[in-house]
């Protein structure tokens, strides 16, 4: 996940979200939307300056961009002042330069504001979509027409956060995947990106426990009998500093958590300091991002990537031990607090208050992810605390 991003620019994000109009619990259409039919219709967001605003039929335009549609606010849209300076957002609060993130639905050519959130100016730039006019020579793409352009400080992920290597994520990529490019507009219009991350789905997004080819082919040291097939549930990511490791075991720690090596964990060192990377290799202090699975209760690692050194933690699973008055939750027994600072997001990346995030916590199985600091007595401080999208 990329950390306090600043946007400036235009966010475009483009992802069929199956039904977003749904059928209400009488069997009735869902027809919030001007009486319009959404149930077969596609979601995007949108995020940037408007460009122009029209009050008397609604049409909105971001950055001047056109992603093929018209983008129209009517009665149902739901306005938001994420800046707290109005209590109710109207239409005519918003005018030319200001900083939006909408939601709509797509119909053809006419795209319906579902949601707009009035933000605070950002000297960053954020784009998803899917990739076009792809240059593995070059190293560019466009995304929505908008040339991004990459260097040797650019950083490559693939699907689940992990570094890959420039080559390795263009030969991954493919017309039409879904990428996330983050860095600075540059004069002539094209993206420099920081960070372009292939999105679920794409070309490296392999939820198979083969070892793909990677600096992995190593003997994790591990007696547990735990292989792809004793694994439940979806994979989840640890990012922290280890704590300590046992070759012979073949386990790590960190924050409080052992997670234990399989046959099958894939272990990488992207910075090339190691080839391959093993078990061995690893010391204390060594900041990683672990994949893992459950296999019973126990942690089992589907990929180790040993990564440079950085102050954060992340943690994303299950809730537990949701407290809405404390404003703390609890994910694998690691505490979670959060504070005045911390930016509360839904699983769209709308920030949301305290209290509606802490609301949905508690749903049944409701996961989250918490990216922020580590505190002396072993919780985590979040900078960050955001809903994780229902399976």
């Amino acid at each position: 996940m990329m950390r306090q991003v600043k946007w400036l620019g235009v966010l475009l994000l483009l992802s069929a979200c199956g039904e977003l109009g749904t059928d209400s619990e009488d069997g009735s259409e869902n027809t919030a939307l001007g009486g319009t039919d959404t149930s077969s219709k596609e979601s995007i967001t949108v995020e940037g300056d408007i460009s122009a605003i029209d009050p008397e039929t609604g049409v909105i335009q971001i950055m001047g961009m056109d992603p093929g549609v018209v983008i129209t606010i009517n009665a149902a849209t739901e306005l938001r002042d994420q800046r707290g300076d109005l209590e109710v957002l109207t239409l005519a609060d918003l005018a030319v330069g200001d900083h939006v993130k909408i939601r709509v639905t797509v119909d053809g050519e006419t795209a319906v504001v579902l949601r707009l959130e009035l933000q605070e100016a950002r000297d960053r730039a954020k784009l998803e979509g899917p990739a076009e006019a792809i240059d593995a020579e070059e190293m560019t793409l466009e995304i929505f027409g908008i040339l991004v352009v990459t260097d040797e400080n650019t950083d490559f992920l693939d699907a689940d956060g992990f570094l890959m290597t420039a080559e390795e994520f263009f030969a991954a990529l493919q017309e039409g995947d879904e990428v996330e490019a983050e860095g600075t507009v540059q004069e002539d219009g094209s993206l420099l990106a920081e960070e372009l991350q292939l999105e679920p789905d794409s070309g490296s997004s392999d939820d198979s426990d083969s070892d793909s080819g990677s600096d992995g082919d190593s003997d994790s040291g591990s007696d547990d009998d735990a292989d792809s097939s004793d694994l439940t549930g979806e994979p989840f990511q640890i990012e922290a500093d280890l704590v300590s490791i046992d070759v012979d075991s073949g386990t790590v720690q960190l924050l409080s958590l052992t997670v234990v090596m399989a046959d099958t964990t894939e272990f990488r060192d992207p910075f090339g300091e190691v080839s391959p990377l093993t078990l061995a290799n690893l010391a204390e202090g060594d900041h990683v991002r672990i994949q893992v699975r459950l296999n019973g209760e126990d942690l089992v690692a589907r990929r180790l990537e040993r990564q440079q050194p950085r102050e954060r933690v992340l943690l994303e699973g299950e809730v537990e031990a949701v407290d809405p008055e404390a404003l703390t939750f609890e994910i694998l027994g690691i505490l979670i607090v959060t504070d005045a600072n911390t930016d509360f997001l839904d699983a769209d990346g709308f920030e949301i208050t305290a209290e509606e995030f802490f609301a949905a916590l508690a749903d049944d199985g409701a996961e989250a992810e918490a990216e922020g600091t580590l505190q002396e007595d072993g919780s985590i401080l979040a900078e960050e605390a955001q809903l994780q999208p229902e399976d």
